[in-house]
């Protein structure tokens, strides 16, 4: 149900929102798990490298497009912390019309600049169409997961982290049974895996939509909802805009390490892609700090209390550490056997070298887990306070960054030099965060002493 962030001891609303957003990502993951641990299973190391190769570019999309729905929600929130029942219809239904206009827009160009892009990245040629196969089909869903990520932006808005958890769990099991049937059954190959995601999420979409209208009477629109002015439609657009670049800066950084990373051969890619599998698992319990930092926020703002916005950075800080030490316990002791089940088809000496290449990658993400949880934190504390044009500048430097260490740290010490380069941009990013931070937070300090709650936005 609905819930109002801006009463009770933050501490607990931050772990009670947190724990279903953690959950969910967990379901989220298993997506991308499925995919690699089948496609590993039944069609060989080589396909796995493939579909690995590919993420970074779907990566760089869907992050585009999924930032703008988060920065839409935003808004959302802070009309609810304001109690403003008729502006939250208003921005639900502005973002309804948004989202809809994005997703033709980023499906046609995705579609037209798939290919380009896979051979712009050096993508090796023995991967390089199944690569294309398995990409096309994902971006021709891509309204599926873009209006996915908007319902739930907006139900997380309201403070219910739980409604979007419950449907992301019926639609992984179903995304599971998809990928045998396609990939078993109908011998559609790597490309049966990508229509099962696709189908998977369009499913969970809609009832997630249906529900959710049914459920929350604020979310019923009627056709007044969505007559609004320019001047609305562009406060939704100028804070989800950063929060969309930001996104793709962090993914165009990835692609440029791809790339580097594409020309160490096949091998590498693949040791890359199964430790990448265990390090999403392992920092789920960081990145779902992210909707209960910037919900938390936006609500508190809306209502103008900024003794709780100060108490709540304090208690998501201190959920942050402990989640770090519990993401570098499952990369330590865990990552060698998990990164063991993605792999088939090898012999002895590469199962071994890829599994040591992995660890070795692990290893440097683990020991570094405190800036990447840094990072997380304060970039959505920053956004859900309604300055997320602030943290361009951030993403700017971890472009920089990860771009040195693929051009520079790469050819110098191969393999190991990428592997630092999640931790070159974290700490880049680190460093403008925290003045940025104590920037934003006087700033806010200063507004709400004169405005409080915040006055509804023009139409």
């Amino acid at each position: 149900m609905a819930k109002m962030l801006t009463k009770g001891n933050p501490l607990k609303l931050m772990i009670l929102f947190t724990l279903p957003v953690f959950l969910g990502s967990l379901f989220q993951q298993l997506y991308s798990f499925t995919d690699t641990l089948i496609v590993g299973q039944t069609l060989g190391l080589q396909k796995v490298a493939s579909v690995g190769g590919t993420g970074s570019i779907t990566m760089l999309v869907l992050s585009f497009t999924n930032g703008l729905a988060s920065g839409f929600g935003v808004i959302t929130a802070q009309m609810y912390g304001a109690q403003n029942e008729a502006q939250v219809k208003k921005s639900f239904g502005a973002g309804l019309f948004l989202c809809a206009i994005i997703s033709v827009i980023a499906t046609v160009l995705s579609s037209i600049l798939c290919m380009p892009l896979l051979k712009l990245m050096r993508t090796d040629p023995t991967l390089i169409e199944d690569a294309y196969a398995y990409m096309s089909v994902i971006f021709y869903g891509l309204t599926a997961c873009l209006f996915y990520n908007y319902f739930a932006a907006v139900l997380r808005a309201l403070g219910d982290s739980r409604t979007p958890l419950y449907f992301l769990i019926v639609s992984t099991f179903l995304n599971i049974g998809l990928d045998l049937l396609f990939i078993l059954v109908f011998h559609l190959g790597i490309r049966g895996a990508a229509v099962a995601t696709v189908l998977s999420q369009g499913l969970s979409a809609v009832l997630c939509y249906f529900y959710s209208v049914k459920k929350f009477p604020v979310l019923r629109l009627s056709k007044s909802d969505f007559q609004f002015g320019k001047g609305f439609l562009w406060l939704h657009v100028k804070t989800g805009l950063p929060m969309s670049f930001q996104f793709s800066l962090i993914s165009i950084g990835l692609i440029i390490m791809q790339s580097a990373l594409n020309v160490l051969g096949p091998l590498y890619v693949s040791a890359y892609v199964v430790a990448g599998k265990v390090d999403g698992l392992a920092t789920l319990v960081i990145q779902g700090l992210a909707p209960a930092a910037s919900n938390y926020m936006a609500q508190n703002y809306g209502a103008g209390d900024y003794k709780r916005i100060k108490q709540g950075s304090a208690s998501i800080l201190l959920i942050g550490v402990v989640c770090c030490a519990i993401s570098a316990i499952i990369m330590f002791c865990f990552g060698r056997p998990l990164m063991n089940i993605f792999i088939t088809d090898v012999t002895p000496d590469q199962l071994q070298q890829v599994l040591d290449l992995g660890m070795q990658y692990l290893h440097v993400q683990a020991s570094f887990g405190l800036f990447l949880m840094l990072v997380i934190v304060l970039r959505n504390t920053i956004q859900g306070l309604g300055y997320s044009g602030f943290t361009m500048v951030g993403g700017l430097l971890e472009l920089a960054m990860r771009a040195f260490a693929a051009f520079v740290l790469t050819p110098m010490f191969g393999y190991t030099g990428l592997c630092y380069s999640n931790i070159a941009a974290w700490i880049g990013a680190v460093a403008v965060f925290v003045p940025v931070y104590f920037i934003v937070m006087h700033i806010v300090k200063k507004r709400l002493s004169y405005s409080k709650p915040i006055p509804a936005p023009q139409e």
